[in-house]
């Protein structure tokens, strides 16, 4: 598909988006305007969405920003988290439950001990009998002498955990989040049709080299997220997995987490990639791997979104131009990943 000018797909879905909240939600809310719909997350430290009333608020605060994007909101599993909850969340309208591990990425402060998982099964049971996906930030921090593993270690880490919670509960939807390993892919790809995987474009694209040096000290904050980015080897098998990979088990989800720059200096992990940002990375991927045709058939709705969510492809369009552009040192005065770089492809307005 060498010589391509111009590539047009169905309008895309963010299936893994932080929105925010109080002013940082009001900037970053209009750079999800050209998805059709964003699936949300409330991990908020101080007051996590882990209950229908916080549901409720929570969506309300969104709607009121006017979106053109649909938004989709769930509970995140914290101590509370019990079977009455999930229920009472489901019919207050969530559409899904989000784990983080204690201690592995923003607001996981209040999340659940990855050692003391089984004690949500019901919960998570329940949101099987209810057809709600489970969706998993499956990282560990602490080995089982609670020594602390090295950040580039700990997705690997989890994946004898991750196998144990695929195996113990057959009956619910599992998605193992931005997936930034080979042996996780692995894992994904052998597990039954109830595991899917979610890959970022930062994951395919970015270097562990680009955030740490040889000592893992942080050279650039900017690029931190979780799970940070990989070596080579995993990075190419994120590429490739997402480019020429299984559409019924593997789908994007842009992980944008905005942080102010302070908050960025600081070490706070989370990588802001706004819309036009995002899906021009996706598009370059799809071009230096060759395969282009199916840049729609990954980003656009696709199995996992109908199988998962009951998600249908919009008629609409949304059409992407080569052409080179430079990313702003600053995007609704937040710092976005590739800040300064030069890109290949362009979102057509």
């Amino acid at each position: 598909m060498k010589g391509i000018k111009n590539i047009t797909i169905p309008i895309p879905i963010d299936r893994h988006g932080h929105l925010r909240k109080a002013i940082m939600a009001k900037r970053v809310v209009p750079h999800n305007n050209l998805y059709s719909d964003v699936i949300t997350f409330g991990n908020f430290a101080d007051d996590p969405v882990d209950d229908a009333d916080g549901l409720i608020e929570y969506r309300e605060f969104i709607r009121n920003l006017k979106p053109k994007f649909k938004p989709h909101f769930g509970l995140m599993v914290t101590s509370r988290t019990t079977p009455a909850i999930v229920e009472e969340g489901f019919y207050a309208g969530a559409e899904f439950l989000k784990t983080m591990f204690v201690g592995t990425t923003t607001g996981s402060s209040v999340g659940i001990s990855i050692d003391r998982v089984e004690e949500k099964y019901p919960s998570y049971d329940r949101a099987g009998e209810l057809g709600m996906p489970t969706l998993w930030h499956m990282e560990r921090m602490k080995d089982k002498r609670g020594k602390q593993i090295p950040l580039l270690y700990r997705e690997e880490e989890a994946i004898p955990d991750a196998k144990k919670i695929i195996h113990d509960l057959p009956d619910v939807k599992i998605s193992i989040e931005h997936i930034s390993t080979a042996v996780m892919i692995e894992t994904v790809e052998s597990a039954g049709p109830n595991v899917i995987g979610g890959f970022t474009a930062h994951h395919a694209f970015g270097l562990y080299k680009d955030v740490c040096n040889k000592n893992g000290e942080l050279i650039n904050p900017h690029n931190l997220c979780m799970p940070i980015l990989k070596r080579k080897k995993d990075r190419d098998a994120v590429s490739r997995k997402m480019t020429h990979g299984d559409y019924k088990k593997f789908r994007p989800g842009t992980d944008s987490a905005a942080h102010w720059p302070e908050a960025k200096l600081e070490g706070a992990p989370g990588i802001f990639v706004p819309d036009f940002l995002v899906l021009a990375l996706y598009c370059q991927i799809f071009e230096e791997e060759g395969m282009l045709h199916r840049f729609g058939s990954f980003v656009s709705c696709n199995q996992t979104d109908m199988d998962f969510y009951g998600f249908y492809q919009t008629s609409e369009t949304i059409t992407l131009v080569k052409e080179e552009w430079i990313v702003p040192m600053k995007i609704s005065g937040i710092v976005p990943y590739m800040a300064g770089k030069k890109l290949q492809w362009k979102v057509k307005k």
